[in-house]
């Protein structure tokens, strides 16, 4: 149990690691798509290098033995006195988060299900089109574009359609369920909440960036986002068009380009990666110092045997 505790320790670290030097350095940057695989390669990396161990070789002194006999012997230690064994209660705890998170995703899966059999689905090319009356944002899920058409205009159908669509071309909806599954597994590092945020936030403007170039006015897209913006209900798992963060949103459809310069930024994270390998994945080998031994023989006596018929030949 101890091995998969340290295991989730240091998946943790390394995570915090990606959110940092995104949050730090990238989060303002408009590498909308080089931030897309940084953060879904953060998460990779970070189940995949607490296995990465570099093995260091020591030398020591060879210890000396002790007599068995002269070592003193301590009085056996009762189990039922030592109390209750906190690995095995923190063990529990974390395994009940996850059973708890795991049971809320599979129903919010199963209500998206009932969502496209109670309404009309309209196929444009590879598109599904999912019109329903409920008060929902629009938001789409892989193929599957869900949105109420009496409560927009033509444009503004046109302009949430093309954002929804780059969602769905993109395959956003495996961004959004790989940062749900690192939510379930290390439910206890706010870190993993924070960084499925920023996948969120960096797929939304991903998605903007896309369907500026398909709409004819900025401005009418801005009047779609604002105008989703009011109390709708929205769905957790999915890609909504509207979220909290739509300022920011609105900022990024007019920020400039990065100058390409700036992508020495993504590098940031090798050396703290070799440095967290170094300081928690090394293991180190003692290895005996072997000592000279000087070796003495100790002749007490030649013996010299003549054979008298050999010297008579002779």
């Amino acid at each position: 149990m101890d091995v998969i505790l340290v295991y989730m320790a240091k998946a943790s670290g390394i995570l915090a690691l990606f959110f940092g030097v995104y949050q730090l350095f990238l989060k303002k940057e408009t590498f909308f798509e080089a931030n897309r695989h940084f953060l879904l390669g953060g998460i990779l990396v970070a189940f995949t290098f607490p296995f990465v161990e570099i093995t260091r070789y020591v030398t020591v002194e060879p210890l000396a033995f002790a007599n068995l006999n002269q070592l003193p012997v301590s009085p056996s230690t009762n189990m039922a006195d030592q109390g209750p064994d906190w690995l095995l209660l923190l063990t529990g705890i974390y395994a009940a988060g996850i059973l708890v998170l795991s049971i809320k995703f599979a129903i919010q899966l199963l209500s998206l299900r009932r969502l496209m059999r109670r309404h009309h689905i309209r196929k444009i090319g590879a598109i599904r089109l999912v019109e329903t009356d409920q008060d929902l944002a629009p938001f789409s899920f892989f193929n599957y574009i869900f949105y109420n058409p009496g409560q927009f205009s033509k444009s503004e159908l046109e302009a949430i359609r093309q954002h929804e669509k780059a969602h769905c071309t993109q395959g956003h909806s495996l961004d959004m369920l790989l940062g749900h599954l690192l939510t379930i597994i290390l439910w206890f590092n706010p870190f993993s909440w924070l960084y499925k945020r920023n996948i969120q936030q960096n797929l939304e403007f991903l998605a903007d960036s896309s369907a500026i170039r398909q709409t004819r006015s900025v401005r009418n897209y801005q009047y779609a986002l604002l105008k989703v913006s009011s109390n709708a209900i929205h769905t957790p798992i999915t890609n909504n068009f509207y979220n909290s963060l739509i300022k920011k949103r609105i900022v990024m459809l007019h920020k400039s380009k990065s100058n390409q310069l700036h992508a020495f930024k993504f590098a940031i994270i090798l050396p703290l990666l070799a440095g967290f390998i170094f300081a928690f994945n090394t293991r180190v080998v003692a290895q005996e110092k072997e000592e000279d031994v000087e070796v003495t023989v100790k002749i007490e006596r030649i013996e010299i045997l003549i054979d008298k018929d050999y010297t008579k030949a002779q």
